[in-house]
């Protein structure tokens, strides 16, 4: 049972990664052509993909998603027109850990990578670079 628990608890926090991730793409490309991000820019204003009719944008610092997820380390590469701008870590490598996160430190990628992989693939759908290839009999 011990087992199936910590599976569940990694799980939850890969997709706490991945909802991490994006917010940040998210918030980082929401000025693509302003200045390079910062700690003001991006690791402040994370926001949700989707924000109802009406309502106003919320806005979360990096810190406040970790702890909402309970993910207790995060690398993150902010990437703007093809250049890597900022590469960091942030918390520690385990809870109640004192080893931290850097920009080298190694994740598991799981499951993430579909989510990586289903945003870039709409990303380029979006800027009319992939689409429906006719089939040829």
């Amino acid at each position: 049972m011990a087992i199936v628990k910590k599976a569940a608890r990694l799980s939850r926090a890969m997709w706490a990664g991945a909802f991490l991730l994006l917010g940040a793409l998210t918030a980082s490309t929401a000025n693509a052509s302003g200045p390079a991000p910062g700690p003001i820019s991006w690791e402040n204003r994370l926001r949700p993909a989707v924000v109802a009719p009406g309502k106003q944008v919320p806005h979360w610092s990096l810190r406040e998603r970790m702890a909402f997820y309970h993910v207790p380390g995060v690398a993150v590469a902010v990437i703007r027109n093809g250049d890597v701008v900022k590469v960091a870590g942030y918390g520690v490598l385990a809870a109640g850990s004192a080893a931290k996160v850097n920009a080298d430190t190694l994740f598991s990628a799981g499951s993430v990578s579909k989510v990586a992989t289903a945003a870039l693939l709409l990303r380029m759908v979006a800027a009319g670079k992939l689409g429906p290839r006719p089939q040829h009999r």
